[in-house]
């Protein structure tokens, strides 16, 4: 079992954190949950990729809306992983996201205890 702690800063100041939990499920294969996510959400591995396929409870001021969510994570070197995320609601798409995140090694960082 891991833990993918994931923290936001949006344009507009607001802060959103997602915390997965990741269960194994075979080779390559686990299971991810987690508060904003509806039921389970499916990951694989496969060379230097993750895939990871979910829906998302999405809070708006009318009420929450769900999206499935296509995420796709390819390491590229020790330090750099490019995201792409890919959203849809009744199979129509509805935004993109692409995110370069860069490891600094030089930086010490500190994970929450679990």
């Amino acid at each position: 079992m891991g833990t993918l702690d994931e923290a936001f800063v949006f344009d507009d100041g607001e802060q959103q954190v997602r915390i997965w939990t990741l269960t194994p499920d075979g080779a390559q294969r686990y299971i991810g949950t987690a508060g904003d996510v509806v039921g389970e959400g499916n990951a694989r591995w496969q060379g230097n990729a993750m895939f990871l396929d979910y829906t998302l409870r999405i809070e708006l001021e009318d009420g929450p809306i769900d999206v499935n969510i296509d995420d796709r994570m390819y390491r590229v070197s020790d330090n750099v992983v490019i995201n792409e995320s890919k959203m849809r609601k009744f199979g129509v798409g509805v935004g993109e996201i692409l995110l370069t995140l860069v490891r600094h090694p030089e930086r010490e960082a500190t994970c929450p205890s679990t």
